[in-house]
């Protein structure tokens, strides 16, 4: 298991990223990480920085939680979403 972060209870582990590449990042990690900038209300380059996170990538994170799409997974592309209400 990755080391704890700043003794946040926070882990860093390799993984794989939604789009296949390797990620150092579990879900778990980026789930606590995005908890803890919506619930601190601390900018996110102030986290980031302390997590050992690029600001961006975890901008990434809050973003996809703020638009509902929180554990990681993309929309449905359109046709699955019309198939899907179609009956």
């Amino acid at each position: 298991m990755g080391a704890d972060t700043l003794g946040l209870g926070l882990r860093r582990e390799e993984g794989v990223s939604p789009v296949g590449r390797p990620s150092k990042f579990t879900p778990e990690f980026q789930r606590d990480a995005v908890d803890l900038v919506l619930s601190s209300g601390r900018p996110v380059i102030e986290v980031a920085r302390e997590l050992g996170v690029g600001n961006e990538t975890l901008r990434s994170w809050v973003n996809r939680r703020r638009h509902g799409h929180g554990r990681g997974l993309r929309p449905p592309r359109r046709r699955e979403a019309r198939s899907a209400t179609a009956g």
